[in-house]
């Protein structure tokens, strides 16, 4: 029977029912049977952080599914990543229907209407930087298959997931409307003092929250630019009245 292991990247393990012999790194694991137990272990991550997106690679380990016949097996693994495993198999029978993003956004309606405006004939680079931000293998295990609409491919990677997305989910989308009203901001200019080395560690501490590596910078790591106190210390030298450079933002509703 097979074996379904929770980690980032589960994994099925053939057993057979009523061995007897030792299972090297499932016997120390919490073991389940109903599929619908899935739906709990795949709720929080291992820090206990609601997890919107069920295909994102933050999925706690620690368990295991040891003795499931086929279609527990499909329930299980439906229910960890609902809806992959039907669009594989239709993706492999060449039957995978694919909406871009361009019809996706034009059908959303009530709150989410106003992304149908981030679309002003300016070219998609917009959606480019959606997809960089949110389709990364770093952030999904699905493979995108949408592209900008059927003529125009996005210029980002669709990533190297086995279970193909074939539509803009509901992360992106929800993410995609608060960026189209962030988007229809005018620009402004600036002007703040930084020495090199402070314009440095601006971009660090961005790259260690865009990637999410904030847990793994230790607190003794001073010559990380994202550490905890490089970061306290900036804040205290170039903040005033909570303005970097006690420069006030200008807003667009005055």
């Amino acid at each position: 029977m097979p074996s379904f292991a929770g980690s980032r990247t589960p994994t099925a393990r053939p057993w057979r029912r009523g061995t007897r012999r030792s299972r090297p790194g499932v016997d120390d694991l919490d073991a389940y049977d109903d599929p619908l137990d899935a739906r709990d272990l795949v709720t929080f991550d291992e820090k206990g952080r609601y997890r919107p997106l069920k295909t994102a690679p933050s999925l706690a380990g620690g368990w295991v599914f040891p003795d499931l016949g086929p279609r527990d097996l499909y329930e299980t693994v439906e229910t960890i990543y609902p809806a992959t495993v039907a669009n594989w198999h239709r993706e492999r029978e060449g039957e995978l229907d694919v909406n871009h993003w361009r019809e996706t956004m034009e059908r959303q309606s009530g709150i989410y209407g106003v992304v149908k405006t981030w679309d002003r004939g300016e070219g998609h680079e917009h959606v480019n930087w959606v997809a960089e931000a949110c389709c990364d293998d770093s952030q999904c295990l699905k493979r995108r298959e949408w592209e900008y609409d059927d003529e125009a491919d996005l210029d980002v990677d669709g990533g190297d997931g086995v279970f193909p997305c074939r539509e803009p989910c509901s992360v992106v989308v929800s993410a995609a409307r608060k960026w189209t009203r962030l988007e229809s901001e005018q620009e402004r200019t600036y002007e703040f003092e930084l020495t090199p080395s402070e314009k440095e560690q601006v971009e660090a501490v961005i790259d260690a929250v865009a990637d999410g590596r904030i847990d793994e910078i230790r607190e003794a790591d001073t010559k990380e630019g994202a550490n905890r106190y490089r970061t306290r210390f900036l804040r205290a030298k170039r903040f005033d009245d909570g303005n970097l450079g006690g420069v006030p933002t200008d807003s667009d509703e005055e």
